[in-house]
C-alpha cells in the first residue's frame, strides 16, 4: 500500500545527530541536507519505528556508524564504516538512489 502525502510518517522531520567528526568545511551545509534526507527517507522506508538516527562514532573502538533508534531508545539497525568519507558516500548515494525512483 502506497503512503499518502497526508500521512505524519511521510512529512515527519526526523531527529538526527552526527557525532565525533565534522562534516567538510566548504560544503557543510550540503551534508547537513544531505544527512536530514537521509534521515527522512530511512523513516519511511524501515519496518520500525524510527526515533531519531545517530552518524559518527557509536563505540570506544572508533568505528564510525549510522545508528537507528527506535522509541524505545533501542538499536534495531545500525551500519558499520571505514571512514568518514564512505560514510557520507553512502548518505549520497542513498539519496541519489531514492530521488531516481521517485522519479520513475
Amino acid at each position: 500500500m502506497a503512503r499518502l502525502a497526508e500521512d505524519p510518517v511521510v512529512n515527519k522531520q526526523v531527529k538526527y545527530s552526527h557525532n565525533s567528526f565534522r562534516l567538510p568545511a566548504p560544503d557543510a551545509v550540503y551534508w547537513e541536507y544531505q544527512l536530514q534526507e537521509f534521515a527522512n527517507n530511512i523513516a519511511e522506508r524501515v519496518e520500525c519505528d524510527v526515533n531519531y538516527i545517530q552518524f559518527g562514532k557509536q563505540d570506544s573502538r572508533g568505528a564510525l556508524s549510522i545508528t537507528i533508534f527506535d522509541h524505545r531508545h533501542c538499536v534495531p539497525m545500525q551500519r558499520h564504516f571505514i571512514s568518514k568519507d564512505a560514510l557520507l558516500g553512502y548518505v549520497e548515494g542513498f539519496n541519489r538512489g531514492v530521488s531516481d525512483v521517485k522519479t520513475l
